[in-house]
Formats: C-alpha cells, sequence, structure tokens
C-alpha cells in the first residue's frame, strides 16, 4: 500500500523520512558511514601526501586532486541517494549497492557530470548574488565604516544564492533513479518543479542544518574552554564531525528525498509496511 505526501506538511515529511530512517537505521547509519568514510580517507592520503592543503602547490596538481576527490565522491553520493529511494519505496537493497556505482560505466558517468554540474549550478548562483553584494557592502563601508551592515548584506546574499542552490537537489535524486537522463534536464526540471516552494523548502532544508550546528557547539565549547594540544582538538573536532554526520545526515538526505516525492507528486511506501530485513 503507498501513499503519498502533501508538500505543505513539511513537519509532516520530516516525520515520515524519520520513520524510514527508523525502520532502517543499522542500513542507513551504515550507508553513511560507508560513504563519508571512504571519501574521508581519500582527502585524509592526500593531505598526507602534501598534495592538498598546501597554499604552494601547483594548480594542476590541485586540479588533479580535485579530480580524485570528484571521482571518489560522486558515485558514493549518487550510491547513497539510490539505497535512500529504495528505503522511501520500501523496496529491497543493501549497503554494497553503493560501490556498484563504480563498476557501472553509464552510472559511474551521471554521477560525475551530476556531481560536477551541481557543484557548478552552485558556485554560480552564489557568485550572481555574492559578488555584487560585496561590491554594495564595500561601498556602503568605505562611506560609513559601518562593518555591521557590510556583513548583513553579504549575509542577505548569501541566503538568496542558497535558496537559489538548493532548489537543484532533487535533480540528483532523478538522476540517480534514472542514470541514463540527461544531467542538465534533471536540474533543469528540479529547478522549475521547486520554484513555487523556494523558500518552504530552504527553511525545511535549514532545520536540519541548524541541528547539525546545534549538535557540534557543545564541542565547539569543550575545546574553546578546556586547555588541551592541537592533536586532542583535532581528534575531538573529528569526533564532533562524526556524530553530527550519522545523527543528522541519514535525516537530512531521507527529508530532501521525501520533499521530493512531495513536490513530485510521487507515491512512497506506507509508514505501517513491514521493513526490508538488513543486507550488506
Amino acid at each position: 500500500v503507498n501513499m503519498k505526501l502533501n508538500v505543505f506538511d513539511s513537519a509532516g515529511i520530516r516525520r515520515y523520512a524519520a520513520s524510514v530512517v527508523r525502520r532502517n537505521r543499522t542500513k542507513a547509519l551504515l550507508a553513511v558511514l560507508l560513504a563519508t568514510g571512504i571519501d574521508l580517507a581519500v582527502q585524509i592520503v592526500l593531505a598526507s601526501m602534501g598534495v592538498t592543503g598546501s597554499a604552494d602547490q601547483s594548480p594542476v596538481v590541485s586540479l588533479l586532486a580535485n579530480l580524485v576527490v570528484l571521482l571518489v565522491s560522486a558515485p558514493l553520493t549518487y550510491g547513497l541517494y539510490e539505497l535512500f529511494l529504495h528505503m522511501v519505496h520500501g523496496q529491497s537493497g543493501s549497503v554494497g549497492d553503493i560501490l556498484k556505482w563504480y563498476a557501472d560505466g553509464t552510472k559511474l558517468k551521471a554521477s560525475v557530470w551530476g556531481q560536477l554540474w551541481f557543484t557548478l549550478l552552485g558556485f554560480c548562483w552564489l557568485m550572481l548574488y555574492m559578488f555584487p553584494a560585496a561590491m554594495v557592502g564595500g561601498f556602503f563601508f568605505s562611506y560609513t565604516g559601518g562593518f555591521v551592515l557590510m556583513y548583513l548584506i553579504i549575509l542577505v546574499a548569501m541566503i538568496f544564492g542558497v535558496a537559489e542552490f538548493i532548489m537543484y537537489i532533487p535533480g540528483a535524486f532523478m538522476l540517480a533513479e534514472d542514470p541514463e537522463r540527461s544531467v542538465t534536464e534533471c536540474f533543469s526540471a528540479a529547478r522549475q518543479a521547486m520554484k513555487p516552494y523556494r523558500w518552504q523548502f530552504f527553511g525545511f532544508y535549514m532545520l536540519y542544518i541548524l541541528q547539525v550546528i546545534a549538535m557540534i557547539i557543545p564541542f565547539i565549547v569543550v575545546m574553546v574552554l578546556v586547555p588541551m594540544s592541537a592533536l586532542l582538538s583535532s581528534l575531538l573536532s573529528l569526533i564532533a564531525a562524526a556524530v553530527a554526520c550519522l545523527v543528522v545526515m541519514p535525516r537530512l538526505h531521507m527529508g530532501c528525498i521525501c520533499y521530493y516525492h512531495a513536490v513530485f507528486d510521487l507515491e512512497v511506501a506506507h509508514p505501517d509496511e513491514p521493513c526490508e530485513p538488513f543486507t550488506m
């Protein structure tokens, strides 16, 4: 038995997403842990080799390093989306299915181009708002000397840029469902469908981000108030990021996927349906 979500009921969508995560708790946590762990391990290896994190690194080496990160992270991200889509539909799926995006040429190509296009869209929208805001803010600062007004103008511009950018998120889910579709077609369709719900979705998305920030704040307070070595501080930062990631990220991804289903009037599995057995 399937059902549809009400796009105007953001709280209901969040509750349904949380219920899907709870019913697939082990699978969801392991999937996020796998995707995040592999991506983090690659970045640590590159940093330890001196390829990233160095200001005097050549542009060619930096470009190659970013390409490696993209080739690793994109299939993991889209594989995670596909698995979460299966959960929403009440279908079977295993954590190991995420890695299949490396082996399938069509999926690998779609994920890399999708991730690249999504990143480019985000950069362009942010620059479209931030560049004029920085100029206007600088103008006011030069005449009034007011830091607050300048930062306020830039903050408002950033909010508008992010609101435009995140409207493309459902395009990634469309591509994860059908990797043979055109990348630009998926993200264009996502933007057109999300336009009427731009600020509603912005609030929906930011609530998850605030949850991440709320979970990290206690760790930051401890690091500020308690004297500790650089190693211990780095370890605590890593633990804070891991806790926030494992607790909030499954619900964030699932929430966005459920919102996508509500906007496009797609069916989801009834919450009373039996959960698929866990498989690796």
